[in-house]
């Protein structure tokens, strides 16, 4: 079983491999998460070499995010949404 890591034993590794201060190490990783969160929320595909690929069906992202907008703005507008049911 794989032990878990934190940041910090990232940082350090990622240090000590190039010789680079603790706190660059930090930024350079802090950087790559950060992308990486910007184009999920994008619905980029991502690929990570030695790692793998992230792959998004665009059409079904798609359709999530307007969900998410339209609920997100009924909330901000103060309207419940509750479907009819059919009888």
């Amino acid at each position: 079983m794989l032990s878990k890591k934190t940041t910090n034993s990232y940082v350090n590794e990622v240090a000590k491999e190039f010789g680079i201060t603790k706190k660059a190490a930090r930024q350079i990783l802090m950087f790559g998460a950060k992308n990486i969160c910007r184009m999920i929320k994008r619905g980029e595909d991502i690929q990570l070499q030695h790692f793998g690929s992230i792959y998004f069906n665009k059409k079904a992202y798609s359709m999530y995010i307007s969900k998410i907008k339209k609920s997100e703005f009924n909330k901000s507008a103060g309207i419940n949404f509750r479907p009819t049911k059919n009888k």
